[in-house]
């Protein structure tokens, strides 16, 4: 049933002139317990690649919908820029000026 819908998404596509990149696009099932998944998606004769998480409009989304993954790379990213400020300020000679 998913693949006559991607197929009709696909006609769609054509029919209003848009292309979809296939490489970049996946699919996730979303789940609150171990769930196994048989099905192989296709769209235009390529394979549409199942993922546990992805980002989706800059949020790290899971399959589970928790915020541990988001959470984890926005620590990530701050750490960074962390480490990025503290690198600058001893680069700096900073001098203080008294009164």
């Amino acid at each position: 049933m998913l693949n006559s819908e991607l197929k009709q998404m696909s006609q769609w596509f054509k029919v209003n002139k848009l292309s979809l990149n296939i490489n970049k696009t996946n699919y996730m099932c979303f789940h609150s317990k171990p769930y196994q998944d048989d099905c192989k998606l296709k769209m235009d004769g390529l394979e549409v690649s199942r993922v546990q998480v992805t980002k989706f409009l800059e949020v790290m989304v899971d399959e589970k919908l928790s915020s541990s993954n988001h959470i984890n790379a926005v620590c990530k990213n701050v750490s960074k820029i962390f480490l990025l400020f503290i690198k600058s300020i001893t680069c700096l000679k900073i001098t203080t000026y008294t009164c």
